[in-house]
């Protein structure tokens, strides 16, 4: 009885391999076929699917998906590091730093020189930095116009010269914004 499955399942592997020939940038095809080689015993075949359709997913930008398929590869294979990689790009992608922030750190766990995933960390922790706050004033020093800008500035650039290098621009810059203050008071 165990042989008829095990036949049966080696027939819808070829079968399946067959179609991926014809369309290899089927998803749901590498899905099934990893899922034929996992109960026909074959972890690392399984593992090589999950990955080609795990890739085929970000390509669509379907990342919650192909979240989904990296981390079937690490429960089939928890120190697989190319999948936690994977996993923690996308997740830094979609924005969930603190999942992306632990999934590096497992890394770290497996291969503490993981040199990627300590930029990664790096990263994050400079992202969650608090950003300094700006003045009013800052903000508008922030924002420099242009000697174009200027020009269309009537009432501000009529009998100005707009000047022509950065550093007289930067101080004519000023002026506009002390002129700018004095009119709004």
């Amino acid at each position: 009885m165990r042989s008829i499955f095990k036949d049966q399942l080696n027939k819808a592997i070829k079968e399946y391999l067959k179609h991926i020939e014809t369309f290899p940038k089927n998803k749901r095809l590498h899905l099934k076929l990893g899922d034929l080689h996992l109960k026909n015993g074959e972890k690392e075949k399984a593992v090589d699917e999950y990955l080609k359709a795990g890739e085929l997913h970000v390509e669509e930008d379907l990342n919650t998906q192909a979240i989904a398929i990296y981390k079937k590869v690490v429960s089939i294979d928890p120190v697989h590091i190319k999948a936690l990689h994977r996993i923690g790009a996308l997740y830094v992608k979609e924005g969930f730093l603190g999942n992306a922030k632990s999934c590096y750190e497992t890394i770290l766990q497996i291969s503490p020189s993981d040199q990627q995933a300590i930029e990664a960390l790096s990263r994050i922790e400079e992202s969650n930095q608090p950003k300094p706050v700006q003045t009013k004033m800052e903000k508008k020093e922030s924002f420099p116009i242009t000697s174009s800008e200027a020009s269309h500035l009537p009432s501000l650039s009529n009998g100005i010269e707009i000047p022509s290098s950065s550093k007289d621009l930067e101080l004519h810059y000023h002026l506009v914004l002390c002129l700018i203050n004095k009119l709004n008071k």
